[in-house]
């Protein structure tokens, strides 16, 4: 299970200058859109706005636990962590500086402590120097540094691409939560775009230094995975499968390098568009891909990402998740809704605030509830159509009834 914040509100510091900054460059451009082919498969579900009943008191359940019934029984559920333990190791690509995520076997992790990252490492020394004391802190990522992964591998290799004002370590519940279904999962630190360069002064980048990114973070990982490397992923990566997935601007990079690298079979694209800021619209590539978007985003809309779906022409899903919002998928936004918001920081963020705390205010779906359900279509996808073990009725089929809370607007596929 997922470990949150060690100090929780720190990740809130932390969320609030990465977000407000995520989102101040993140508004996208008009994106092009064409119109579903008539064997799409549609299923609206309408979010219930009945009032739940209060709970009551009931004798512990000793049973062992079952699919709910709302769900049918052949249906495989991926929204909690799977079978393996998570490992993790940074790699350095030059200038930057890469986090692989990886399955480990639990007997080898068990009593090993957690990896985490510091809220002041996140900022530069200006930066960090205004992060109050009470607000210092770590946020633990629920993986074992250095460990050696699983030996039943190899296993098929996934890239993560942060968007605006972003870090490597953004989403690493997600990064993580691949590693533990059997996935090798990297994410490389996009320094033109990402959390230091924003609050500095840098412009948004859209040249080509993030399929660089994409590709060093490949080779690095193809060098440590080599047999005979002495490394702990050495003979365990299978490159010959490999998947991006991004979210935002990250989104845009996860479409462009699969669209420009054969090596690349399949992306997902959270809360993406076709382009940001007016820029041309980048060709959709002829891969499998997952689209999810959160149909209340105020930062990237919910139709720029239905563009994508619209446009292309392999085997395709669509996911749209009820009352949330652009940073519902991100490590710090269930921290910024359990403090009630950034209202506080308004005297000073001014409108900004009501785009970075899109999706992490009260009222909104709980984050981390996307998160688990982000977690679940993103592996069922990526088992169809990397590890080649068909789970297609749990993409195509909607399991949030197995939760309590949370509601998509739709599913489909074609």
């Amino acid at each position: 299970m997922r470990q949150r914040a060690k100090t929780r509100a720190a990740s809130l510091f932390a969320g609030a200058l990465a977000l407000l900054v995520a989102a101040a460059c993140s508004n996208s451009g008009d994106s092009q859109s064409s119109t579903a082919p008539a064997d799409t498969e549609v299923t609206s579900v309408a979010p219930s706005t009945e009032p739940t009943a209060p709970a009551t008191t009931a004798a512990p359940d000793t049973a062992a636990p079952t699919t709910p019934a709302t769900v049918p029984a052949d249906v495989e559920l991926f929204l909690e962590r799977g079978p393996y333990a998570v490992g993790v190791i940074t790699v350095e690509l030059g200038d930057r500086s890469a986090d692989v995520y990886y399955p480990v076997k639990p007997a080898d992790a068990a009593g090993k402590p957690t990896d985490s990252y510091s809220t002041r490492s996140l900022f530069p020394e200006s930066f960090a120097a205004l992060v109050p004391p009470a607000l210092d802190g770590t946020f633990d990522v629920g993986a074992v540094r250095d460990v050696p992964a699983a030996d039943d591998g190899p296993f098929p290799f996934v890239i993560y691409s942060h968007g605006y004002g972003g870090y490597r370590q953004v989403a690493s519940f997600y990064t993580a939560h691949l590693a533990s279904w059997g996935f090798v999962a990297a994410t490389a630190d996009h320094l033109e775009r990402g959390i230091v360069s924003q609050l500095t002064g840098g412009a948004p980048s859209f040249g080509d230094t993030d399929l660089d990114d994409v590709q060093r973070t490949i080779a690095a990982v193809r060098s440590l995975a080599a047999t005979g490397s002495g490394g702990v992923l050495a003979g365990r990566v299978n490159l010959d499968h490999i998947g991006i997935t991004g979210h935002s601007a990250g989104a845009r990079t996860a479409l462009r390098a699969a669209n420009s690298n054969d090596d690349i079979d399949v992306f997902i694209s959270i809360s993406g568009a076709l382009s940001f800021m007016g820029e041309a619209a980048s060709p959709v590539p002829n891969k499998p891909a997952l689209v999810v978007a959160a149909t209340d985003d105020k930062v990237v809309s919910a139709d720029k990402s239905r563009a994508i779906y619209d446009a292309l022409g392999a085997a395709r899903y669509w996911v749209s998740i009820a009352n949330s919002g652009h940073n519902s998928f991100t490590d710090s936004c269930p921290v910024i809704l359990e403090r009630g918001g950034l209202e506080s920081l308004r005297p000073f963020l001014k409108q900004f605030v009501d785009l970075a705390q899109d999706g992490c205010t009260p009222g909104v779906t709980d984050p981390v509830l996307v998160e688990k359900v982000l977690g679940h279509y993103s592996v069922a996808f990526l088992r169809t159509y990397l590890a080649g073990v068909d789970a297609t009725k749990s993409i195509t089929t909607d399991i949030t009834p197995a939760l309590s809370g949370i509601a998509l607007t739709s599913i489909e596929h074609a």
